[in-house]
C-alpha cells in the first residue's frame, strides 16, 4: 500500500483543530468524531488515499496530540463494515486508520474496536456510511505495551445498544487483575455483573446473543448470561490492576 506523507501542514488543518479542541475545554466529556473522508472500498480494509483524508488524517492527529496536552488519558477508534461481507473487516479498518496515525507522530494510545454491522448506519448494501471510522475519547486509563492495550482501573464501552447485536469477542492477559463485564440501562443504572476470570494469563471471552439473552463463555466454559434490551450498554471495567486487551470485535445481526 502506498504512503503519502504530508511536509507541510496547512493553516485550515489548524483552524479546523483549533475548533475541536475548543469544545473539549468545556470539560473532560466523551467526544465523538466521525472521520466521514476516510474511506475504503466495499470489504476492504485499505484506506483509500485522496487529498481529503490525508488532510483529514493529519487534522485527526494533530487533534489527538493537542488533547493529551490537556490531560486526555486515551481514544477509542471504532470501524465499521457493510451489511453481507466479513464484519471482521470493521476492526481492520480501525487498525489502518490507527497505522496511518502512528505514522503521523501520534504516540498516545489508541483502542481499535471492530463493531461489524451492529451500529450500522443504513441497510442499503453498499452505503459508504457502513463504512465509517469514528474517533471518541475515553477516561478510562489505557497504555501502550508490544501493541497491546492496557485498561487501568476504569470503564471501557464495548458496545451501545443491543438492536443488531449478534455476539461479540475480546482478548486479554490478565496478571492479578479483577476485571468484569457490566450491563447498564439507558438511565445510567448498572442492572448487572458477570466477572471475568483473574488466573494470570491469555484469556478468550465470547459473548453470544440469543432471545433477548446475552451469555458469556471464558475459553469456552460458560461465565454468566445478561438480561438485555435493545438500549442497554456493555461495559468492561477493571478494579484492580490492569487488564491487557488485545482486541475487540462485535458482529451485527444481518
Amino acid at each position: 500500500m502506498k504512503v503519502f506523507t504530508i511536509k507541510h501542514r496547512t493553516l485550515t488543518l489548524l483552524v479546523i483543530s483549533a475548533l475541536l479542541l475548543s469544545a473539549f475545554k468545556l470539560g473532560h466529556k466523551q467526544q465523538k468524531w466521525v472521520l466521514d473522508k476516510v474511506l475504503f472500498p466495499p470489504n476492504s480494509p485499505v484506506l483509500v488515499p485522496t487529498e481529503s483524508s490525508e488532510k483529514q488524517l493529519d487534522s485527526m492527529a494533530n487533534l489527538i496530540k493537542q488533547l493529551a496536552d490537556k490531560k486526555q488519558k486515551g481514544f477509542i477508534l471504532r470501524g465499521n463494515s457493510d451489511i453481507g461481507v466479513d464484519q471482521g473487516i470493521s476492526l481492520a479498518r480501525a487498525l489502518s486508520v490507527k497505522k496511518a496515525l502512528l505514522e503521523r507522530g501520534v504516540n498516545e494510545p489508541i483502542l481499535c474496536i471492530g463493531l461489524g454491522i451492529s451500529q450500522r448506519a443504513s441497510t442499503r448494501r453498499g452505503d459508504p456510511k457502513n463504512r465509517r471510522i469514528e474517533l471518541e475519547t475515553t477516561d478510562a486509563q489505557l497504555s501502550y505495551s508490544d501493541e497491546k492495550i492496557y485498561l487501568d482501573k476504569g470503564k471501557l464501552m464495548i458496545n451501545s445498544g443491543f438492536k443488531h447485536f449478534d455476539a461479540c469477542t475480546f482478548g486479554y492477559e490478565a496478571a492479578q487483575t479483577q476485571a468484569q463485564l457490566l450491563l447498564r440501562n439507558a438511565k445510567g443504572k448498572i442492572t448487572n455483573s458477570i466477572q471475568l476470570p483473574t488466573a494470570s494469563g491469555k484469556h478468550l471471552i465470547k459473548g453470544i446473543e440469543e432471545s433477548n439473552k446475552l451469555t458469556f463463555y471464558a475459553d469456552g466454559a460458560v461465565l454468566g448470561t445478561f438480561n438485555i434490551t435493545e438500549t442497554d450498554e456493555l461495559l468492561l471495567e477493571t478494579s484492580k490492576g490492569q487488564l491487557a486487551i488485545n482486541y475487540v470485535l462485535v458482529v451485527g445481526k444481518p
